[in-house]
């Protein structure tokens, strides 16, 4: 085989896996927990918060990330977390649901696998919903200093929202969707890539 031969087979494995591979970071990142967050209880204020993000591109989303801590509560006490696209009667109006359970009053991460990865669309506000789940429960959520959109407040379940004075710690896993001309990219340069070596070796 040519040099430049096996170099452009090469690149094209290496392009395919890329376009492949799970992500090496996240699709959006919370940042670094910090040392605070409002303290989320069933009858205190918020009693619900949210953290909204967007995605650069269409991505195949398989996880979370949440930076919490457990304040008062036993193990099973923790926040029920729905993903929506809106905030008009979020958990009836979700895209998916879980449960999740800090066992630390420490805030640091904590993550959730999906079932089964969804695809979220490129630009589309998309909202995390943090709620109690159980009226004993208290838990934080940890505020980030990363840029990003600022979290969100409730003190009536969900029913108004107020702008909270940082954004929260939460991060999206997955892979980006590649685009149908990247994949046709891929796909030609391999095909050109296997002729080019099948006209060398016929020499």
């Amino acid at each position: 085989m040519r040099p430049h031969t096996a170099f452009v087979c090469a690149l094209v494995l290496l392009l395919a896996l890329l376009a492949c591979a799970p992500s090496f970071a996240w699709l959006y990142d919370g940042g670094i927990p910090q040392h605070a967050g409002p303290v989320i209880r069933d009858s205190g204020t918020p009693n619900w918060v949210v953290q909204p993000f967007t995605l650069a591109a269409d991505a195949s989303v398989t996880g979370f990330s949440v930076a919490m801590g457990r304040i008062l509560g036993s193990d099973a006490m923790g926040f029920k977390v729905f993903l929506t696209d809106t905030l008009v009667n979020a958990p009836t109006n979700a895209i998916a649901g879980w449960e999740m359970c800090p066992t630390r009053s420490v805030l640091e991460y904590y993550d959730h696998a999906l079932d089964s990865p969804m695809i979220l669309e490129q630009g589309h506000a998309y909202y995390l919903v943090f709620a109690p789940n159980n009226p004993n429960f208290w838990g934080s959520i940890s505020y980030s200093q990363a840029s990003g959109y600022y979290g969100w407040g409730s003190d009536d379940h969900g029913a108004t929202w107020y702008r909270m004075a940082y954004p929260f710690c939460v991060r999206v896993d997955g892979t980006y969707v590649p685009e149908p001309g990247v994949e046709l990219g891929l796909a030609v340069g391999l095909i050109g890539a296997m002729l080019s070596r099948r006209r060398f070796v016929s020499r």
